[in-house]
Parts: structure tokens; sequence; C-alpha cells
């Protein structure tokens, strides 16, 4: 999760290959196809629920290309920028802003988390066992935290294919699209700052997505009646590294 903006980055420059030759090309291909048929046959949502196994597949993968080339958070965050600022101009206006709001976004929830484990190197694998230092949180929160993150990947796989004109879909459907992105990023940054992952600034950081995070994590905490609980730095960084 948190090398997200990053991973969808590499899925996209690694789609664009005329010819697959490695076994991760191969399984990128094979979730770009899988993309553009179920979000033609389904709802943008059910789409994304049916392919999340999949998506996670290629985040382990690409995650493993990371930890290969210790990919630090001051190099993730510069490219992450680069991708936002030079991308270039597309067909679908609306699109590219929100994929670039949520982008940015994203950027400030693994940059907080970086920070707050006090790790150079961007963590590549959280496994099951990971999330124990988490078990006072409901189990129930802990899995929409991951479901969002997964569906995050999956729309901007979906909205670069879009852009770069190699998926077409109805209007209607790519507003569905959008609502769906901006809904999921803003479900994975209330989690966060539910969890203490992330205190965000209120006088910096007044952005739209922000204060939706902060408002659905303010709800978060009175659903689940929950004193959250402060980790320290140590423990957080055992804990992604269990």
């Amino acid at each position: 999760m948190l090398a997200q903006a990053d991973f969808s980055k590499t899925v996209l420059r690694i789609a664009h290959v005329a010819k697959p030759k490695t076994p991760l090309e191969l399984k990128v291909e094979l979730v770009i196809n899988l993309i553009k048929v179920r979000i033609k046959e389904m709802s943008i949502k059910d789409a994304a629920e049916s392919l999340r196994l999949h998506v996670v597949d290629l985040r382990q993968s690409i995650m493993y290309f990371f930890d290969e080339e210790e990919v630090t958070a001051k190099q993730y965050s510069e490219g992450l920028n680069t991708y936002v600022d030079k991308a270039p101009l597309v067909r679908h206006k609306a699109l590219k802003e929100s994929t670039n709001e949520v982008l940015i976004a994203h950027e400030k929830i693994f940059m907080a988390i970086s920070k707050k484990i006090e790790s150079e190197i961007v963590v590549q694998n959280m496994g099951n066992s990971a999330f124990e230092l988490l078990n006072n949180y409901p189990q129930d929160a802990i899995q929409r935290w991951i479901n969002s993150s997964i569906d995050i990947e999956f729309s901007l796989i979906a909205a670069d294919l879009l852009m770069d004109g190699e998926l077409s879909l109805s209007r209607f459907k790519i507003t569905e699209l959008i609502k769906f992105m901006e809904q999921n990023i803003c479900i994975y940054g209330a989690f966060t700052i539910f969890f203490k992952l992330w205190e965000t600034d209120y006088e910096k950081d007044q952005s739209r997505l922000t204060n939706n995070m902060r408002i659905l994590a303010s709800k978060y905490s009175f659903d689940y009646g929950k004193d959250i609980t402060t980790y320290s730095k140590e423990e957080f960084y055992n804990f992604l590294h269990n």
C-alpha cells in the first residue's frame, strides 16, 4: 500500500511494452486485458471487486521490483511529482484533473507513513502478520482500508487506459470511475487518519480531498467507538517488517 502510486506508474509504463517478454510484463498484460473487458461488462465497483486478487498479485510482483531497486521515499516522491506535473494533455480533462488530485493526495499519505516509520526504503509487502500491530482496531476497518487501496490501483490503471485512448467508455461510466476513485482515496486516507498513521496539517492542507478524509475519519471514530491508540515509531517500523 505504501508504494501504491508508484505501483500504478510502473504498471502504466509496463503496459505500453509492445511485446511482453518477462513474467511481470505478462502479468501486467493479463490485468490490463481483464480491466478492459470487465469494466465494460460490469459497474466500476463490481469490476474492481472482481479483480482485487489479480491486482494484489500484480502489486506483490511489482513490490519485489521496488525492493530490488531499493526505491526510497524521496525517489518515490520525486517520481510522482514528475508524473503529475509533466503528464501530457489528454482527451479526458475531468478525468485527468481527478487522477492528478488523487495521486497528490496519495503522496501525502505515503510520505506521512514513511515519516512515521522513519525509514527511507519503501516498504514493499505488508503481509497479514504485519497487521498484528493494528489488532486493537476492528478487523472490518482494516479490511476496508486494504480494499480501498486496491480499488485505487484499479482506478488509476483504468484512468490511464482511458486517457491514452486504449479504452473507451461512455461519459456516464467515466463519471462513475471518477467518483469511485475519489471515494476510495477518501476511504483510504480516512482510515489512515483513524489508525493514527497520518496527522494532517489543518493550517497547511485545506484541499478538498483531505478535508473529506478528515470528516470521514471522524465518522469512523464515532461509528467504531474507538479510543485510538498512538503507536511508537519503533512499533510501527517493526509492524511493517514482520
